[in-house]
């Protein structure tokens, strides 16, 4: 599967860490391929809005993702095994724990 990660934070004042590096970090470990390195958007104050630009570098953001999904696949095979086996857990379903097979979606711009 293929991911990207985001957050928010205010410009000032600043605090170390990233909760969209700590998600890309987790994600990477079950497996997932990223589309980008862990990306911020600013906010002035806790409650929004966004400083100023944000909004359109948000929007060349999410467009560029959108085009590196239509053109690349990468099943994420630990996060979906990984679900696979909660899911049984949590029904009382036993079974190897392995995942079926995933179906490959077609590509629309082959």
């Amino acid at each position: 599967m293929l991911a990207a990660t985001f957050d928010t934070r205010a410009a000032r004042p600043r605090f170390g860490g990233s909760a969209a590096g700590r998600a890309q970090k987790r994600l990477g470990r079950l497996g997932c391929r990223m589309l980008t390195g862990a990306t911020s958007f600013f906010v002035v104050g806790t409650p929004g809005p966004l400083a100023d630009g944000e909004l359109e570098r948000a929007r060349r953001w999410g467009e560029q993702l959108g085009s590196q999904l239509l053109t690349d696949k990468a099943p994420c095979e630990k996060y979906y095994e990984t679900m696979i086996r909660t899911r049984r857990r949590r029904t009382g379903q036993g079974g190897s724990g392995h995942a079926p097979a995933l179906v490959d979606t077609p590509n629309p711009k082959e």
